[in-house]
């Protein structure tokens, strides 16, 4: 009888020891899983940072190429640049294009 208390003692030792490995691994993944969550709030949280910045970027890209191409401005370009100039109303001719022709 004194050996099969002993041999059942010894399993109760190994599934002790075996529930605290298993504790502890589970500690460890709980650890490292809050760790890693962590990391990844932090890491979408700086990529929202520069997607509001790449954004604030993009609509004062536009709003310069809206003041770069209006009619003013290219006019301007024309005069200053390029020595062009709208010729009078005199030296002008109309053409029209009568599309349905052939």
């Amino acid at each position: 009888m004194a050996h099969s208390n002993t041999k059942s003692f010894s399993n109760m030792n190994a599934f002790i020891f075996l529930s605290l490995i298993l504790v502890f691994c589970s500690a460890i993944a709980l650890v490292l899983v809050k760790h890693y969550g962590r990391v990844e709030v932090m890491r979408a949280q700086e990529l929202r940072y520069e997607h509001d910045a790449l954004k604030t970027r993009w609509f004062t890209l536009q709003e310069k190429l809206n003041v770069l191409v209006t009619h003013a401005r290219i006019q301007s370009v024309a005069e200053e640049q390029y020595n062009m100039h709208v010729p009078p109303r005199e030296r002008t001719k109309m053409v029209v294009i009568n599309e349905n022709a052939q």
